[in-house]
């Protein structure tokens, strides 16, 4: 049962009744400053609030991570990454924003520029969560973070709704979700020029006809929204197709059922010309 007193700010419920947007919008409004705790599925977050402002949130899993940014952007190299990472094994209590400051390997600046950036991405993606649980805690936080953002909860709002549009437009024009995709062969031999970042590159070598777009989107570091774009890419230029036999019969059911829904609408326009 969902319970909201924003005097006290009892508030904790379930998602389903009361939508993270909305428990988002009612914390900015009132000024409120603390940690929401929320699980969703296999996920959990925490959002840190400073008189209505976002200022910090941790997702898990999180598909937005830092060192993943910085290795793809060509700030440090995947050595550099390994070390920073075994470095936080024996300091667990320090952010690895942090640890790379430390080892001067980037600017201040620019990490934390890119902290402010993985925020940003974990928010958009938790306002999208439609099930699970959340609960306010007003004035406590759990962590001090050293980095910290100072974001209009509208903004945030506007845009991973935005983001939640284009999403379901693309998911409406690939394959299922099951779908196992793999490399196209090249036509009559052709030599194939083609031209991918990094990105694109490891997302490619995900649809080896084993893995499921599903679980590509699982082991990708690209967001949802991303990853889904460049696949479609991928289909659109012929570079991937769908494996023979991969695609579930109750997709198949469904999308005859709809063309059977179809062919009666046409019949009966038809018939009253």
């Amino acid at each position: 049962m969902s319970k909201v007193g924003i005097n006290n700010l009892d508030l904790q419920g379930k998602i389903e009744r009361f939508a993270l947007p909305e428990v988002f919008q009612l914390l900015a409004k009132n000024l409120k400053s603390g940690t929401l705790a929320i699980f969703s599925k296999n996920s959990d977050a925490l959002v840190y609030f400073k008189s209505g402002m976002v200022i910090y949130s941790y997702c898990n899993p999180n598909n937005t991570r830092l060192g993943d940014i910085l290795v793809q952007s060509g700030k440090i190299s995947p050595m550099q990454l390994s070390e920073a990472l075994k470095k936080q094994i024996s300091h667990p209590e320090k952010r690895l924003g942090e640890i790379i400051i430390q080892m001067h390997l980037v600017d201040p600046a620019e990490v934390r520029k890119l902290v402010r950036f993985q925020i940003r991405e974990n928010l958009y993606n938790i306002l999208t969560w439609d099930s699970g649980v959340f609960k306010f805690y007003e004035n406590r936080f759990p962590s001090e973070e050293g980095i910290t953002a100072s974001l209009s909860t509208e903004n945030l709002i506007l845009e991973a709704m935005r983001r939640m549009d284009e999403l379901s437009r693309i998911e409406l024009t690939i394959p299922p979700m099951n779908s196992v995709l793999s490399l196209s062969p090249a036509s009559d031999g052709r030599r194939r020029e083609i031209s991918l970042d990094a990105e694109e590159w490891n997302l490619l070598a995900l649809l080896n006809g084993n893995n499921t777009i599903k679980d590509a989107l699982a082991k990708t570091s690209l967001s949802k929204l991303e990853a889904l774009s460049k696949i479609k890419a991928f289909l659109l230029s012929g570079l991937v197709q769908v494996v023979d036999g991969t695609l579930n019969n109750s997709d198949n059911s469904k999308f005859d059922a709809l063309i059977k829904k179809l062919d009666e609408i046409v019949a009966k326009y038809t018939s009253s010309i």
